[in-house]
């Protein structure tokens, strides 16, 4: 626009001060696309043990609401992970101690505390730090009957690998899939 008015008082053509001027044309190509910036509100998800440990971070009080029975029977699997080995350390502490505020000072010079702190770092964003205590609770409650469903059958099938199947085993399977066992004439 403004070369077109220059031309225009200058009293030549818009071509005529482009060359004398050595003006290059500039053509009008899109932008390149940019990749759309990654959406904030898709969150990560967390492990069902990262959130139970989150939550007795919390409120260590809830660790009495586990039984140690069901938490030290994820003891006898081969490859539980290190977020399952701090959740039973965490609760079997937070049963011990229910004052302790600082959970990576505790742990420290452990196996847990790089974890603990990676945890207490983000707990502050955490989904739970505006939640009720019954909320949180809730939460907790489901949280763990969830996982020790998942244990139960991780020491089913780890039992299974080790043993094979027994003939109660094989009962169970067949009850579950509505298949009638073999006739046993009597």
């Amino acid at each position: 626009m403004l070369r077109k008015q220059l031309a225009q008082v200058a009293g030549i053509s818009q071509q005529e001060l482009d060359g004398q001027f050595q003006i290059k044309a500039v053509t009008q190509t899109p932008a390149p696309a940019q990749a759309a910036p990654p959406r904030q509100s898709a969150r990560v998800r967390q492990s069902l043990t990262r959130n139970l440990i989150e939550i007795v971070m919390l409120h260590p009080k809830f660790a009495h609401d586990v039984d140690p029975v069901a938490l030290h029977a994820s003891a006898a699997l081969s490859d539980e992970s290190a977020e399952q080995k701090t959740l039973a350390a965490l609760l079997d502490a937070a049963a011990a101690e229910s004052s302790v505020v600082n959970w990576p000072e505790y742990f420290r010079d452990t196996e847990h505390a790089a974890l603990l702190l990676q945890i207490e770092s983000a707990l502050l964003k955490s989904q739970y730090a505006e939640w009720s205590e019954d909320e949180l609770r809730a939460e907790f409650r489901d949280g763990w009957r969830q996982l020790n469903q998942r244990l139960e059958l991780a020491l089913q099938s780890e039992n299974i690998k080790k043993h094979g199947l027994t003939s109660e085993d094989l009962a169970r399977l067949r009850i579950t899939k509505g298949v009638a066992g073999p006739k046993v004439n009597g």
